[in-house]
């Protein structure tokens, strides 16, 4: 007797090796994997295809359907997951906003950006200076106080599937303060001239991201980078 249980798992692992094979392969673009997963109603579509036909004659053929699309998109998913990150659309935006101030002595600045390109410098003095621009619809977030900076995308600002838009920071900080970096960037690129910086504790985490740090006659504590499907 024919276990269809046994049966449909089968096709789902089937269907999902092979997809993750093929494109592990590079037998398809990678672009073409990234477009193709945007249809993923297909798989709705396919698993009530199997449901209407379950108990006719062409159970066997609307089940065995119901598995291999899942499948198909599990193994997509895995696979080119991070190959959905360059979704995110990286342009100049039309026009930047603007605000500054200065830190005393120790401080912390904290910057986290969610798509976009970010480029850190330093100056002389005691003053900070920040220009952000956004193509989400959605403005970056600045926050201070007389010891602390944060600047922040603003979240909630793309769907599964669709583009993101981007931010841009340009971010100036002063070299008269020593100052604890912490660095995020999600899908995006960012440069660091934080050339003879004062810096405490540094720590830099991209994810699918793309950074240049230099650090040419600073000073600092420690550093500690976390790098994930990132340069």
């Amino acid at each position: 007797m024919l276990n269809r249980r046994l049966l449909y798992a089968g096709v789902f692992l089937v269907a999902a090796g092979a997809a993750m094979l093929i494109i592990q392969g590079r037998a398809v673009d990678d672009d073409l994997v990234t477009q193709a997963l945007r249809f993923w109603p297909i798989v709705v579509i396919g698993l009530g295809i199997g449901l209407l036909l379950r108990g006719t004659r062409f159970g066997i053929a609307g089940g065995l359907l119901a598995a291999a699309l899942p499948g198909l998109l599990f193994g997509g998913l895995v696979m080119a997951s991070p190959g959905l990150v360059p979704a995110c659309r990286i342009t100049e935006p039309a026009s930047y906003a603007t605000q500054q101030g200065t830190l005393g002595g120790p401080a912390s600045v904290d910057l986290r950006l969610d798509c976009g390109e970010i480029t850190v410098t330093m100056a002389p003095g005691a003053g900070w200076h920040v220009q952000t621009g956004d193509l989400a619809g959605a403005a970056p977030v600045v926050e201070s106080s007389a010891d602390r900076l944060s600047v922040w995308s603003a979240d909630e600002r793309h769907r599964f599937g669709s583009h993101w838009g981007g931010d841009a920071f340009v971010v100036t900080l002063p070299t008269n303060s020593t100052l604890d970096l912490d660095v995020e960037v999600n899908a995006g690129r960012g440069r660091f001239d934080l050339a003879c910086a004062r810096l405490g504790d540094v720590r830099l985490d991209a994810n699918a991201g793309d950074l240049n740090v230099d650090l040419t006659g600073a000073t600092l504590v420690r550093l500690s980078i976390e790098a994930n499907a990132s340069r």
